[in-house]
């Protein structure tokens, strides 16, 4: 099904071998991930970023993004958009790696 740019699939049929246990969710974006081939994996657990390396895959944070998009002027502040990211995604950011992030961008 395809909802605008998102595309929704079912978990894929294989799964890989992975080099220890993860969740369901990890273990099913690293399977899917090998399944379409794709170019790059957004995933910010650290073992699940291990893991995927582990199985071949390119590997990038919502962090690091965030850096890249803010360098190439796609977005003017990552302080925004880390704040955004906890309010509405409740997604958490340890304070010395939000301070370390920051001032990779000059905030």
């Amino acid at each position: 099904m395809t909802e605008g740019w998102l595309q929704l699939s079912p978990p894929p049929p294989v799964i890989p071998t992975l080099p220890f246990p993860l969740d369901a969710g990890e273990t099913e974006a690293i399977a899917l991930a090998c399944q379409v081939k794709a170019e790059v994996l957004l995933m910010d657990e650290k073992r699940g970023r291990e893991a995927a390396r582990r199985c071949g895959l390119v590997v990038a944070d919502v962090l690091g993004e965030l850096i890249q998009g803010k360098q190439a002027g796609w977005i003017p502040n990552v302080r925004e958009e880390i704040q955004r990211l906890r309010r509405d995604a409740g997604f958490f950011v340890d304070g010395t790696v939000e301070r370390f992030i920051l001032s990779q961008v000059g905030e």
